[in-house]
Parts: C-alpha cells; sequence; structure tokens
C-alpha cells in the first residue's frame, strides 16, 4: 500500500469491494457504468477552515475512478439549500447518493456509517439562523424515522477488514454503525434522501482531525477507501436480503376492442394471485382518460415505491413490448371521455418545444434476454409468445402516463403492452411473464 502522501492507488480503493454485474451468459459487463453523487457541507467546522467532509469532496476530486461517474457536491449548511437541493440529485436517475459530515464526538476517532434518519428535533439554527417550522424536516413522510436499506452491519465488518482498522492503526481509527445522525443539517439532509430513494443513500460521518487521525491520514488511500468503497455498495449483497420491494403495478380497466376486460387489467388480477419472494405489490386499475392518470399519478408514488410497471394492451398477437421511450408531444387521440390533451403535448411542457424523449434507466437488451430465457420462450411455447422492445409506446394514454411517471423520477419506471388473450397465450402465460420482469427489476439495480 503506498504512502499516506501518495494518492496512486486510489482508484483502485475505489472499486474494491465491487461486484460488476454480468450478463446472462456469466460474461462479466466491462462498461457498466453507475453515477454516484457525493456531497459535503461548507464552510468551517469547530474552527477550523474547512469542514472535513469538504477536505474529503477536494480529495475526490483528484481521484479517476473506474466505472463510476461522480458528481461532488459541496451544499451550505442551510435547510432552505437542502431542501432545493435533494430532489435535484435524484432528478437524473443517481445511482447512489452518499452523503458526507463531520462530527466532534470527543476524543472519537471514528467513522459513523448512520442507518437511521428521524422527522422531528431539529432545533439548532443553520448558519442563516432558521429553524424549520415545527422543528420538523419538510415533506410528505407520515413516519417519524426512516432506516437505509443498505446492510450497515456487512458494510462496516468488509470496510474495517479492508482497510486493517486493528483499534492502533491511525490513533485508533474504526467504522462503527450509528442509529443517531444528529438533529441537524446532516440528519435533515439524510431523512430528505431516505424518503426519496432508500435503497441507495448514506450518510457517513467524519471525526475531526486529531492526534494521529490527521487530515493526511484520513485522505491518504486506505482511509479515503473508506468513505470511497460505500460508492460500490451497487454490489446486490450489500442491499439487505430481508428488504421487501415495494413495485406498483397499474393496468387500464377500461374494455378494450372485443374483450369485456382490458387484458392489462386481468394481468393485474393475476398477478397478486401467486406472490413473488421479497416483493410486495401494490395494484391499480385506472380508466383510459387523460385526466384520470394525472390525477391518480401521486397516489402511485406516495408510498415511494422500488419500482413502477405501467401495463396496456396492444393488438399485436403473441408480443410482449416493453417500451424504451416516452414522448412529450402528439396526443390528438381522444380518450373515453372525449377528451384531447390541450396542445396534443403532456401537460406543464412548452408547446414550441421540439419533442421531447424520456427513457427509463433500464437495459433492455438484457431485460429481453434474461426474460425469453427464464421463460423458456423458444418460439413454440405459450402459442409462440416472445418478448421485444419498442421505440414507439403510441400516443394515447398509455403513453402519456409512461412521459409522465417517468418525469416524475427518480424511481425505476417501465411500461409494457401486452397482447390480447388467445389459444395458449393466456392470461396466466402473460402474467407469468410479466412476474419474471419483475423479478428482473427488483434483483437489478439500474
Amino acid at each position: 500500500m503506498m504512502g499516506p502522501n501518495t494518492l496512486g492507488e486510489v482508484s483502485d480503493m475505489l472499486t474494491l469491494c465491487d461486484r460488476v454485474p454480468e450478463d446472462i451468459t456469466g460474461n462479466v459487463v466491462t462498461d457498466w457504468t453507475k453515477a454516484v453523487v457525493v456531497t459535503g457541507f461548507k464552510g468551517s467546522f469547530d474552527g477550523t477552515q474547512d469542514d472535513v467532509s469538504s477536505v474529503i469532496i477536494d480529495e475526490l476530486q483528484k481521484v479517476d475512478v473506474e466505472n463510476r461517474i461522480l458528481l461532488l457536491i459541496k451544499l451550505d449548511a442551510s435547510y432552505g439549500e437542502v431542501m432545493k437541493k435533494i430532489p435535484e440529485l435524484y432528478s437524473e436517475h443517481q445511482d447512489f447518493v452518499l452523503h458526507l459530515a463531520s462530527h466532534s464526538e470527543m476524543n472519537k476517532t471514528t467513522i459513523f456509517i448512520e442507518q437511521k434518519a428521524f422527522m422531528s428535533g431539529y432545533t439548532k439554527p443553520d448558519n442563516s439562523g432558521f429553524i424549520p417550522e415545527g422543528n420538523k424536516v419538510k415533506c410528505e413522510s407520515k413516519k417519524q424515522e426512516l432506516v437505509t436499506k443498505v446492510n450497515v452491519d456487512d458494510l462496516v465488518k468488509e470496510l474495517m477488514e479492508k482497510c486493517g482498522l486493528d483499534g492502533e492503526k491511525y490513533g485508533g481509527l474504526t467504522v462503527e454503525k450509528s442509529e443517531d445522525p444528529g438533529r441537524f443539517i446532516e440528519g435533515y439532509t439524510y431523512f430528505l434522501s431516505l424518503n426519496t430513494k432508500p435503497r441507495y443513500t448514506l450518510l457517513v460521518r467524519i471525526p475531526a482531525f486529531q492526534g494521529e487521525c490527521t487530515k493526511e491520514v484520513v485522505v491518504n488511500p486506505e482511509c479515503i477507501g473508506d468513505v470511497a468503497d460505500m460508492l460500490t455498495m451497487c454490489n446486490r449483497m450489500r442491499v439487505d436480503t430481508n428488504y421487501t420491494r415495494d413495485v406498483v403495478v397499474t393496468g387500464f380497466d377500461t374494455p378494450f376492442e372485443d374483450f369485456d376486460e382490458n387484458p392489462s387489467a386481468v394481468v393485474v388480477d393475476e398477478l397478486m394471485k401467486v406472490p413473488i419472494e421479497n416483493v410486495k405489490i401494490f395494484p391499480y386499475k385506472i380508466p383510459v382518460a387523460y385526466e384520470a392518470v394525472t390525477e391518480k399519478l401521486p397516489e402511485l408514488r406516495k408510498n415511494c415505491p422500488d419500482d413502477v410497471l405501467h401495463l396496456a394492451t396492444h393488438s399485436v398477437r403473441n408480443t410482449i413490448y416493453f417500451q424504451q421511450k416516452a414522448f412529450s408531444h402528439g396526443y390528438c387521440r381522444e380518450d373515453i371521455n372525449g377528451y384531447v390533451p390541450e396542445g396534443n403535448k403532456i401537460e406543464d411542457e412548452d408547446e414550441e418545444e421540439e419533442q421531447k424523449k424520456l427513457k427509463p434507466f433500464v437495459d433492455f437488451d438484457y431485460l429481453v434476454e434474461e426474460v425469453t430465457e427464464k421463460c423458456g420462450l423458444d418460439g413454440e411455447r405459450y402459442g409462440g409468445l416472445k418478448v421485444e422492445k419498442s421505440d414507439d409506446p403510441g400516443r394515447f394514454v398509455g403513453g402519456y402516463l409512461y412521459y409522465l411517471s417517468i418525469r416524475e423520477g427518480p424511481v425505476n419506471t417501465l411500461y409494457i403492452n401486452v397482447p390480447p388473450f388467445e389459444g395458449e397465450c393466456t392470461k396466466e402465460a402473460v402474467a407469468n411473464v410479466i412476474r419474471e420482469v419483475i423479478r428482473f427489476l427488483t434483483r437489478n439495480d439500474f
């Protein structure tokens, strides 16, 4: 290992405990890239010139990390700044958000990995003298405490071993799990983030530089590796295996062509008959109406689901389409109420702008290959049922909902067209394929 003043092996440290994903043939996906946001706080800390977290951000700027896009941000120690910035962090499908903050526990050379965040108790004023109204986090959560879904116990154990922290090295520097992030800006920030995406968020509190735990030690490859290894928490082993994934599944309840029941709604019912391990499905049936999907969208997202799956029916026999794109304009077809969106466009999109396209953060080639293999879709099974990717979700209510849902961010969202049922292509067969799609989405953290 290189010395404390050398940063030559930092990039190796950043990927020390990463498990790079494999494709369905077992080959390593070498171009797999994850977008990681790392935040720290500006300003002084207990009389020092710079906050410790700010120093770490500066050091990370010197590092080129394989298979990582790092977005490094310094936040003002302001409740207002945090309220504005946190939603922006997740708006572009960031994979992980790692918050860094300082702590000043006396005689504690400990890096704390925080497991929980709390709604109330924020009585300490920020740098502008502001205190949150009611001493509470301003958000819609009804929970008083939130817990990260990262397996903190396993993470602490691995970091202690990898970095050789034996209680003496670096003045006794250790890594510990904590359930008390404090009731100041860092705890406030953590609660907002966990309320948005609990599977991909951590708060790490770093000690003040003291004794042998100096600035030079904390920013050297071995110690910065403690923090940096957390950037590789994308591996499946990091996520608590007891965590149940919440998946919203929608279908349309309006009759389709000659069918008394819309096949998409029938599939939603079928999904509820056979449970999927570690998955809880929240089913919804929506009328084929533009205003109905607009009004329903907030309800679909109110409990912060891990994935959202929209089902709709099309007339292509024996084919399930995974839609790769959603479009902002072109909605000129009337819904069941005879309504057409004003300007034939998505609400709140500029009529003068060119067509916008949004894409979900899903590897569609991988999805098609894996579902085809897992379901044994060999061209004969289920009457020749097959799955394909598509770039044309249509310009009707389903496509309208898809655009709104992706725009809402940051949850994984997928729109699927299911075929009418005929012959061996039964409702049970189609539902089996959709179950495999759900398994794929919940075990692959795109």
